[in-house]
């Protein structure tokens, strides 16, 4: 079970708001951000960045990591409604991508990121992993190619669950000795992790969040839910 982030830092935090302290707390806000190694932290960090004053939550700076927040807490629906009226800044176009891969938007995913690449401020792990399973799911043969290459830009629990999807899009290949060793190779995520039966440790999706059925590629029977 993970823990809550710890208690004194949101002390610390409206210390630095009641202060009128913006740019420190944004890097507080950074710092928290970073130690979301969960779905249920993350949670918590977006419920708590909900309340906080609009006019901190209109700094750019606070903006993304909102956005970032969202993505780490599977809300992809939020995430384009929030960047849909508007052209977002190109960073902000991975996790738009992000979204619509989510919600099997896999072509409109594919123009999103052709848009944000220019942008050298991109989240480059993410970049590479939607672009990578957006291709799968529309039947690309270099979607691996471009999948592998965010490992560059991953260590620790991310690799991990970068080469948990990496062997989950095997194993639907058929391709399931790779993908055992994906799963085996793992870092930072429990070794002895059973298996569902004829898929993997997961479904996959960098965040986890549930998707329709594939335009490409036909959905396994049995998809184990996020």
């Amino acid at each position: 079970m993970s823990k809550p982030l710890p208690p004194e830092v949101w002390l610390s935090l409206q210390a630095l708001l009641d202060a009128g302290h913006h740019e420190p707390s944004l890097g507080l806000l950074h710092s928290l951000f970073e130690q979301c190694s969960t779905h249920q932290q993350a949670q918590e960090l977006l419920a708590r960045m909900r309340n906080l004053p609009p006019e901190l939550m209109q700094h750019p700076t606070a903006r993304r990591l909102y956005v970032q927040t969202l993505c780490r807490a599977r809300q992809p629906e939020e995430i384009l409604s929030l960047l849909a009226p508007q052209s977002p800044d190109p960073a902000l176009r991975v996790y738009q991508a992000w979204a619509q891969v989510r919600l099997g938007q896999y072509q409109q995913a594919l123009q999103t990121l052709e848009e944000a690449a220019p942008a050298t401020s991109l989240d480059w792990s993410i970049f590479y992993r939607t672009k990578g399973e957006a291709l799968f799911w529309t039947g690309a043969t270099d979607w691996l190619e471009v999948f592998d290459q965010a490992r560059a830009h991953l260590h620790g629990s991310a690799l991990g669950r970068m080469l948990l999807d990496r062997g989950w899009f095997l194993n639907h290949l058929g391709k399931r000795s790779a993908a055992v060793v994906c799963w085996g190779r793992s870092p930072g995520l429990p070794r002895a992790r059973p298996l569902l039966p004829g898929l993997g440790p997961q479904q996959p999706g960098l965040c986890h969040a549930q998707r329709p059925a594939p335009q490409g590629r036909a959905a396994p029977a049995g998809s184990p839910a996020p």
